[in-house]
């Protein structure tokens, strides 16, 4: 009979940071290769960058009681206490080296475990395997060549490194942008510039190695405001930037803004985009074959159906037509209003007080 255990396998990066981890609560037959697939991915995104960092994946914690809100906490504090030291282990350059020189061999936790035991034996691969690291830590140490991504906005810049983790970091920072597109955070935001640059300012080097701080260690990783360190917008002063985009909150500018990063598209800021576009410009139907899941099209098509498939499609019915067009415009933001947080949009004192009156 499987019994279930209470394990979680985690990173750590060189400053005792937890970095990423994955709670594993299945059956004793699956933890093996849940934890394989986790060192996977580990290794796979180290190898999206420029180095492969000095990171530690740790497993098998003793007392792991996990939960949602208790499991970083817990984890934290084995690493402040120094426990970590008291677990198993895999440098994170050695799981690359595994990864890219025996691909394929790498499928459960139990694998990388049988491994690291035959280097042990053999004094030929652990030179080998030394070389590999010492080569990583070169690169990692050679900061002048590094390149580092600033990304600017209203709030100011923040900079991240070209390791696998600091351009994931990138991605994650544009793709929560990006499902708060249209949100009154980003009421003051009008353009988002994006830099490349080398430098040895060790001030900078640092600020760059933060990155993963500012986002949640469990997968995916979400961005988390509190923890962001924005610098001031001028140390860009001296830079073009590589990529400027308007994040004007319009349907338009929403698609291009996602199509440029290739994010991904919510259904909520597709229709939010959409209903917009009929405040703005008015109700056609071609507006709609952009959106196919448009959620808010009973609001409309009776209206449209009007407009086009009626005596009112005449010009003589200007008057009227106009009218309906209107109420269409007046509709949209209506449910802009109501049923979204949407910047641009928030009701006047006026609107605020008329809706106090109808509740009475």
């Amino acid at each position: 009979m499987d019994t279930t255990n209470d394990m979680v396998i985690f990173s750590v990066d060189d400053q005792k940071r937890l970095v990423d981890y994955l709670p594993v609560t299945e059956t004793s037959v699956n933890t093996d290769l849940q934890c394989g697939n986790y060192l996977k991915r580990q290794a796979q995104q180290a190898l999206t960058g420029a180095y492969v960092p000095k990171e530690t994946i740790y497993y098998d914690p003793f007392n792991a009681k996990l939960s949602e809100n208790k499991t970083v906490h817990f984890l934290e504090s084995l690493i402040s206490r120094n426990l970590t030291d008291k677990l198993p282990s895999i440098p994170l350059r050695q799981l690359t080296f595994v990864y890219e020189n025996h691909p394929g061999e790498l499928v459960q936790l139990s694998d990388m475990e049988s491994w690291m035991e035959t280097m042990r034996g053999d004094p030929e691969l652990q030179k080998t395997v030394r070389a590999y690291e010492q080569y990583h830590e070169e690169k990692e140490q050679d900061v002048q060549n590094r390149t580092i991504t600033a990304i600017r906005t209203d709030r100011g810049v923040l900079l991240f490194n070209d390791s696998g983790r600091g351009l994931q970091s990138v991605t994650d920072y544009l793709q929560d942008i990006a499902n708060r597109y249209f949100c009154p955070d980003f009421k003051n935001l009008e353009s988002l510039q994006m830099y490349y640059f080398s430098t040895s300012n060790p001030t900078l080097v640092q600020e760059s190695r933060q990155c993963a701080a500012m986002f949640s260690a469990d997968y995916p990783h979400q961005f988390i405001p509190a923890k962001a360190h924005f610098l001031d917008n001028r140390i860009m002063k001296d830079l073009s930037p590589a990529i400027e985009c308007s994040m004007a909150p319009d349907k338009e500018n929403y698609k291009v803004f996602t199509n440029l990063f290739d994010l991904e598209k919510s259904n909520k800021n597709l229709n939010i985009g959409l209903l917009d576009d009929i405040y703005k410009n008015g109700l056609n139907e071609y507006r709609y074959k952009d959106h196919p899941g448009f959620s808010h099209k009973n609001s409309f098509d009776g209206i449209l159906n009007k407009l086009q498939y009626s005596y009112i499609s005449e010009p003589e019915h200007r008057f009227l037509k106009d009218s309906l067009l209107k109420i269409a415009s007046d509709t949209a933001k209506r449910i802009l209003q109501t049923e979204y947080a949407v910047r641009g949009y928030e009701p006047t004192q006026q609107e605020k007080k008329k809706g106090r009156s109808l509740k009475m």
